[in-house]
């Protein structure tokens, strides 16, 4: 019986915190610029910030800017934009 409630606990406690989770997401946006030198600029503004790459892939590319970890899915953008973004990514690596 013990065993019983704790599982349905565990699975009311996963529920709950990932159905918290969908609703923080759903307004989410992340706004920048990435320039060919590969520097970034964030929404609203001026100052330009390093980009260090991590991983271009087919399906998804992540870099850090000042220690943040930055992960675009190929579906978060349209397809010009996506290749546009890797070519940047690895014109910078070189």
């Amino acid at each position: 019986m013990a065993v019983i409630v704790f599982k349905w606990i565990c699975i009311a406690i996963w529920l709950s915190f990932f159905s918290y989770q969908f609703f923080r997401l759903r307004h989410w946006r992340l706004c920048f610029w990435l320039d060919e030198a590969a520097q970034l600029n964030w929404y609203n503004s001026e100052d330009k910030r390093p980009v260090k790459l991590l991983v271009v892939g087919s399906y998804l590319c992540a870099f850090y800017v000042e220690g943040r970890l930055i992960i675009v899915w190929r579906d978060m953008c349209d397809e010009a934009q996506y290749r546009s973004l890797c070519r940047v990514l690895l014109k910078s690596r070189n």
